[in-house]
């Protein structure tokens, strides 16, 4: 076979350092660690935006936020766009020209009207979020052809929300008792094979698209919805963990002091039984986190091998990685992503095993996962916009340069209906700074202070670095035309 295929593999929010190949020693996930001895591993990927709709949105588009609209999470009810500004951004665009099929499996969440079909791949139909245990057409199908009678008879055993349930049916959304609060999911046992739950639908349908593709070019996204809250292992893979081995983060008792007041304001206020019951239900909800990334991780290897099994490893580049990161009680007990720019939420894992290099290689280049847009192009050959900020980590990859970028940019706009936040920060090296221009700003040595435990903005030891970081994140927010850039320099100070 001449022609050359991409297999992407995300997840929905992970923290890249609970995983084994970047170093964890907890998280079970043998099929991603197999995959990362025959990969190129990147330890400073990065998130272009901490939140699901921008950072995908991105990944697709290979554009900041400002440029392809999506801004925050599912909510042009209140505030933003629902789709992108322009449709042909889409990766799609460019790989058809050049002849490529694409195909899209899974968890969606880049705009509300239009799913993946509308952008032209094949495979999902459904848009917006898209969550199994709610409600989705493709999954009841998928269930029904399988011989189950379909997502309303699915049943969640032990789940732990803003109190526990001992059972509750899908779709939660429908079934959660009056007093449940917002988004408290935290964890539950979904009664279920492997095989039919969200995951196993996933790798299924990647499979049979795997084969429909085979003969043929192409681009094909595998995106799972876990290990994202509420985390629902099945009766296979709950328990895998043990709570009691999991210890407290380091940065677990961070008091927050000296840093912006949204972080204690998020943990106070919103998911309090965290803050009330403390690490023993942190531990229990991280074990069930972690199970459910095993589960997915099963499902991950049937890929794999399926590829394996077609012969098709030896023309196809595989890349794994997350749309984002979580937090899962870090720095003092915070929840889920947002307006945090800590390494649990903004670094993001990135494996990738090029055809012919299949041996392992750890790499410190900075790299922002919309970076994939371009490298998948840059594989396949096809053109790649000129509008785009994305940039091709494929000659890092194939270990013929030791970096694309000096530094990395992220952007947050604000979460949904929980409120606006602006930020930027930018990433170089083992130097970051935050810039918070309604709070006090944020800068780390992650040398000196891996933890992020001590807000160093104030440190007149660092000042040259703090003005040498705040220059390069002005002069890159003017560069890229980043709408809040004409004042961003005189709120810096400089």
């Amino acid at each position: 076979m001449s022609h050359k295929n991409v297999l992407l593999i995300m997840t929905d929010q992970v923290i890249a350092d609970t995983l084994s190949c970047y170093g964890g020693n907890i998280c079970q996930t043998p099929n991603l660690q197999k995959l990362a001895e025959a990969s190129a591993i990147f330890s400073k990927a990065y998130t272009s935006v901490p939140l699901c709709t921008p950072a995908r949105a991105s990944i697709f588009t290979g554009k900041y936020p400002h440029k392809h609209g999506l801004l925050y999470n599912a909510t042009y009810e209140s505030y933003g766009r629902p789709e992108l500004v322009d449709a042909s951004s889409m990766i799609t665009t460019p790989l058809k020209d050049a002849g490529y099929h694409c195909g899209y499996i899974g968890k969606w969440h880049i705009g509300e009207k239009l799913g993946p079909v509308d952008y032209g791949f094949e495979g999902t139909r459904f848009a917006g979020y898209g969550l199994p245990s709610d409600f989705v057409a493709d999954y009841d199908d998928y269930l029904k052809e399988k011989g189950h009678p379909g997502q309303e008879f699915v049943k969640v055993k032990n789940f732990v929300s803003s109190r526990d349930i001992d059972s509750l049916n899908f779709p939660l959304g429908r079934n959660m008792p009056p007093d449940f609060n917002g988004s408290e999911q935290y964890a539950g046992v979904v009664d279920l094979p492997t095989e039919l739950t969200p995951a196993g639908f996933v790798a299924s349908r990647t499979v049979d698209m795997l084969n429909q593709f085979k003969d043929e070019p192409f681009f094909l996204t595998a995106s799972f919805w876990g290990p994202h809250h509420p985390a629902m292992p099945n009766n296979t893979y709950a328990g895998t963990h043990s709570p009691e081995a999991i210890e407290e983060w380091a940065n677990y008792n961070d008091e927050l002091n000296g840093k912006p007041n949204i972080q204690s304001r998020y943990i106070k206020c919103l998911h309090r039984r965290f803050n009330e019951e403390g690490w023993p239900l942190w531990s229990k909800v991280i074990a069930a986190h972690f199970d459910f990334m095993t589960m997915i991780d099963s499902q991950i290897g049937l890929i794999l091998d399926e590829l394996d099994n077609l012969g098709l490893r030896e023309n196809t580049l595989v890349i794994f990685t997350a749309d984002h990161g979580d937090s899962l009680g870090c720095h003092g007990g915070l929840w889920d992503k947002g307006p945090y720019n800590y390494e649990e939420v903004m670094r993001v894992p990135m494996l990738v095993r090029v055809p012919g290099l299949e041996n392992m290689s750890v790499h410190n280049a900075m790299v922002n996962n919309m970076d994939v847009y371009s490298t998948i192009l840059d594989y396949c050959g096809a053109k790649c916009p000129d509008d785009v900020d994305s940039v091709s980590f494929l000659p890092v990859a194939e270990r013929n340069a030791k970096s694309v970028r000096d530094f990395v940019m992220t952007q947050f706009y604000g979460f949904d209906v929980r409120g606006l936040c602006l930020q930027r920060s930018i990433i170089s090296g083992n130097l970051k700074y935050v810039f918070n221009p309604a709070d006090i700003d944020e800068f780390y040595d992650l040398d000196d202070d891996p933890d992020e435990m001590t807000n160093g903005i104030d440190d007149s030891s660092k000042a040259g670095e703090i003005t040498m970081m705040k220059t390069k994140l002005s002069n890159e927010m003017k560069r890229v035309k980043d709408p809040y850039a004409t004042f961003a320099s005189q709120l810096m100070g400089l």
